[in-house]
């Protein structure tokens, strides 16, 4: 039931989407850190996925769009460690090598982040989850690619045209469901108590 409610709200992004409410919850509830990366040209449902999804659900997260400093980003991750974060269209963030080694290590096992700058050194744990949303894969580090779980959106003309007749209808969808989903704490089950 909950899949169909995503996939009336987006059904041409059915991963993305998934996956983002994926991260919120575990993020949500500390369960463990799923962080996504949602690739694909401008216009394919991307932000839509995620940005629009939490703000539907009335959820909060920490949108970063347009350009940061290597500094600004980490005062960010550090000044709002356990937030959930969303980096949309924030193409240096993903095409820059220093902006890459912040997100390394934000992302690594240990996840902590670093400046260094005139003999001082900054440390703070990021104990949140982020989506990066971007146009560019071709110049991201390999090692940033095996920390994040990578969505692929590449719609069709016929699915692109599809898709702005059905934001342009007004169409409204109850997703209280998908509310009601990340509101609740799962019960953790033992494998005898699967059976």
């Amino acid at each position: 039931m909950i899949i169909k409610k995503l996939e009336e709200f987006n059904k041409y992004c059915l991963p993305s989407t998934v996956s983002t409410l994926v991260s919120y919850y575990s993020w949500k509830h500390k369960l463990r850190h799923i962080d996504i990366m949602n690739l694909g040209v401008s216009g394919q449902g991307k932000s839509f996925s995620n940005i629009d999804l939490l703000r539907a659900l009335e959820q909060p997260f920490i949108l970063k769009t347009g350009t940061l400093t290597p500094k600004e980003l980490f005062n960010q991750l550090r000044d709002y460690s356990d937030s959930f974060f969303i980096f949309d269209d924030t193409n240096k963030l993903t095409t820059s090598f220093d902006f890459q080694s912040i997100f390394l290590s934000a992302l690594g096992e240990n996840r902590i982040i670093e400046w260094n700058k005139d003999n001082s050194r900054e440390s703070k744990c990021f104990t949140g989850n982020m989506i990066i949303n971007t146009n560019y894969f071709n110049t991201i580090l390999e090692p940033l690619k095996d920390r994040l779980f990578i969505n692929s959106v590449r719609l069709s003309k016929e699915q692109i045209i599809d898709k702005i007749k059905i934001i342009h209808s007004g169409k409204k969808i109850d997703i209280s469901e998908i509310n009601n989903l990340l509101e609740n704490k799962p019960s953790r089950l033992t494998r005898n108590e699967e059976n």
